[in-house]
């Protein structure tokens, strides 16, 4: 695998700190989760934060005017189980990003999407977990 060196130290040392506090908080974290199609008991919850820091300097298609795009994504998961086998969910993301082009320029855009609330039935969980969301 070849690094370019063009990518810069501040962006490499941003990287490693995230990966240091993400190491950090799962090493202190020792509860009992339960998320997907399991359902939790009532009173019961789960969160789950998520950060995702992409680069690219090369661009799958055909645009050769493309230089460089970066962009950040974080996200938010949370469930609280009601009981009787229910439980309500939501999750919400924030994205941002820059890219750079050598015709158009430097664009730049952030802010919320793809936000969701549903309910969850858990109908069994022996010997395999069924569940249905809405």
């Amino acid at each position: 695998m070849k690094f370019k060196k063009d990518h810069n130290e501040k962006s490499y040392m941003l990287k490693g700190i995230s990966f240091s506090a993400i190491a950090l908080s799962i090493s202190l974290a020792s509860v009992n989760v339960s998320a997907g199609a399991w359902v939790g008991e009532e009173g019961s919850g789960y969160i789950k934060l998520g950060y995702a820091d992409y680069t690219s300097s090369k661009y799958r298609g055909n645009n050769p005017t493309f230089e460089r795009f970066e962009g950040q994504n974080t996200s938010l998961y949370l469930e609280h189980g009601l009981g009787n086998n229910f439980s309500i969910y939501g999750s919400l993301l924030h994205q941002s990003y820059e890219q750079e082009d050598s015709v158009t320029g430097t664009s730049s855009a952030s802010g919320f999407g793809d936000t969701e609330v549903g309910i969850r039935y858990q109908w069994q969980a022996e010997p395999f977990v069924l569940s249905t969301s809405f």
